[in-house]
């Protein structure tokens, strides 16, 4: 049975929390991403178990809303987030020491409602809405550079989760007519179908 424990701040510097994302690695640790309202900043913080240890990951311009988080196999931390100033799709990426981050996507007003997995590989995959053309796109990283295709032209938020023969499995909904739907890759072509149509 759970045993619910009372809940507790983990930070209450400025507005923060909003956008935020979770993931746990092989040691139990937990890590979030969230954004800053008042500041505009992506920041994380990671409880290993004893206490909670946060910080500010991007602070260049608007930037952190809409994050998705993952943990690799070797436990590294990534994350997918949007850049409001520039309107791109932008990631970070942890060591367990330093953050680096970069701009994945900056073709128009693209990184809306970004999704990820990792492959038995360790390669990224990446599904975000491309709102310049109301495109689901697709980002994948096995070496630099990224590799980058639209999917769909009609789509909208979406959720990516990757099955034990690293095929890609996205669900999102049609922008306007909420219609929710679901995108399937076996490696080679894609196939879509409506899942639910209001």
């Amino acid at each position: 049975t759970w045993i619910w424990q009372p809940s507790f701040v983990v930070d209450n510097v400025g507005e923060v929390g909003k956008w935020n994302s979770i993931k746990i690695d092989s040691n139990d640790y937990v890590h979030i991403s969230y954004y800053d309202n008042l500041s505009g900043d992506l920041k994380y913080t990671v409880y290993n178990g004893t206490s909670w240890s946060t910080s500010t990951i991007d602070s260049i311009g608007d930037v952190g809303r809409m994050t998705s988080i993952n943990i690799d196999k070797n436990d590294y931390v990534h994350i997918s987030y949007l850049d409001v100033t520039n309107q791109n799709l932008k990631y970070a990426t942890s060591d367990g020491f330093n953050w680096t981050t970069s701009t994945i996507d900056n073709v128009g007003e693209v990184g809306w409602y970004s999704s990820f997995v990792f492959d038995k590989d360790n390669n990224i995959h990446i599904s975000y809405y491309d709102q310049t053309n109301a495109d689901l796109k697709y980002s994948k990283l096995e070496v630099e550079p990224w590799i980058i295709s639209d999917i769909t032209g009609d789509s909208g938020y979406s959720d990516m989760a990757i099955d034990s023969n690293d095929n890609i499995h996205i669900y999102y909904m049609e922008i306007g007519i909420d219609v929710l739907k679901y995108a399937f890759f076996d490696g080679l072509s894609w196939s879509f179908s409506t899942i639910y149509n209001i």
